[in-house]
């Protein structure tokens, strides 16, 4: 059971990592070239987040039911999504430019990032949106976030894998994505509200376990699978937020080009489970992993330079 465990905690929506080989870093990225990084605005804490009416939260309420998610777009002003590139470019080149998800608001500490998680009006919207979608009162737990970044080989080997996230409601922050003629975008892929919200947290591990493998994502992944369970493909935009159930949904992304660069910043609430014994085990595990991962990551990039 241990190590059922352990291997969900890798495979998990938010922690998925694999060791990138070590290799030089890419130059020349049109990403890189665009927006070369800026102490000043690394360190910028003021940005704007815009309110949303109770309509507005009525109508994203029945996007998420209704089509598998709701998109509000403009959400963000060009300033913070340019301010969020440049520091996924500077951390992109720390680990020679392949992939890397940082976990929590600590990994990302001094950065724009970490005061958009700790936005006292970004968690009201999430708790609008989950009593009103829910219709129980929200938990006074916060936001949990993730900076999520798809480049080189070892960004290729993250697409479809098709999870359940741990959290009820997902929001979905689009930094930096393929748009180039031809290029692979890296569409998110979404099976809405395919279960419940489960009050057992062994049934709800054992139900990660059995559909979060490599066999049960080929099956997934299919153009059968796509019609049977009516999957929707979300097309991001940098500027917009995207909202759905994420505890409920099965969803996972399309490749992007190893050339690429695609990032995202999820931001997840309302974790049912968060009492839990065996949740706790895991996202300690999951931490302690994440944590090697950026060791490695660092040493490489200081052995290359060096």
């Amino acid at each position: 059971m241990f190590c059922a465990v352990y291997s969900l905690a890798r495979e998990h929506a938010i922690d998925d990592q694999r060791v990138p080989q070590a290799q030089q870093p890419r130059r020349g990225r049109s990403l890189s070239d665009s927006l070369a990084p800026s102490p000043l605005e690394r360190e910028m804490t003021s940005f704007r987040i815009p309110d949303l009416t109770p309509e507005q939260i009525d109508q994203v309420v029945r996007d998420m039911d209704e089509q598998g998610y709701a998109r509000v777009a403009n959400f963000f002003d060009e300033d913070t999504i340019a301010a969020a590139r440049r520091y996924v470019v500077e951390e992109l080149d720390k680990h020679s430019g392949e992939y890397f998800s940082y976990i929590g608001r600590d990994a990302v500490r001094g950065s724009l990032l970490a005061d958009l998680g700790g936005s006292a009006r970004l968690c009201n919207i999430f708790s609008r949106i989950y009593q009103r979608g829910t219709g129980k009162a929200p938990p006074d737990s916060g936001t949990f976030q993730v900076l999520r970044v798809l480049s080189g080989r070892t960004g290729l080997e993250q697409s479809y894998r098709f999870h359940y996230d741990a959290y009820v409601v997902t929001a979905l922050v689009p930094i930096a994505i393929p748009s180039d003629a031809g290029e692979k975008r890296g569409d998110l892929i979404i099976y809405p509200k395919l279960r419940g919200i489960r009050s057992n947290v062994v049934f709800n591990v054992l139900e990660k376990i059995l559909l979060q493998n490599p066999v049960a994502r080929r099956i997934a992944r299919s153009d059968f699978m796509r019609r049977l369970l009516k999957a929707k493909v979300l097309r991001m935009s940098p500027g917009d937020i995207y909202f759905f159930w994420g505890y409920q949904s099965l969803h996972g992304n399309e490749p992007c080009d190893a050339s690429s660069v695609r990032a995202t910043g999820l931001f997840h609430f309302a974790d049912p489970h968060e009492n839990s014994f065996l949740v706790t085990a895991i996202q300690g595990l999951r931490r302690r992993h994440e944590r090697r991962i950026r060791e490695r990551a660092m040493a490489r990039s200081a052995h290359l330079t060096s």
